[in-house]
């Protein structure tokens, strides 16, 4: 499970950056660019499901309020637990134990800042500039 898990983390890395490289590349705005940037959110929030999914199953007693019982629960718990740290929620329901696993956490959530952050420059720069012509 562990390597499955890094291998869709990888997976999911690589589309990440290509719809970066879409929504980069025009110098407009439509509902591509809008729907592209829907995506990547929601492919941030996968790639964090599969971190944290490897890190779950490399060591069980690394999160609080996660069970290992069904497999499919837990995805979802962790599907769950990766959209509140990429919303910034916090419920405090699931968290993480281990020092290592609070660190990717707070990375992963921080990737999630530097992306909207970065995603309303780029959509507000392309925007002005269609205003412009």
């Amino acid at each position: 499970m562990q390597v499955l898990s890094i291998s869709y983390a990888l997976f999911f890395v690589f589309i990440f950056y290509e719809v970066m490289k879409f929504l980069i590349k025009p110098s407009y705005i439509n509902s591509d660019i809008i729907i592209a940037s829907a995506c990547g959110y929601f492919l941030l929030i996968d790639i964090t499901v599969f971190l944290t999914q490897f890190l779950f199953y490399n060591d069980p007693s690394s999160f609080s309020g996660l069970s290992a019982a069904h497999p499919a629960g837990t995805y979802i718990d962790l599907v769950y637990f990766s959209t509140i740290i990429q919303t910034t929620i916090g419920f405090g329901d699931l968290t993480p134990n281990a020092t290592h696993t609070k660190l990717i956490v707070a990375l992963m959530g921080t990737l999630g800042h530097l992306y909207t952050v970065v995603l309303i420059g780029v959509l507000i720069s392309k925007f002005t500039s269609s205003q412009r012509n």
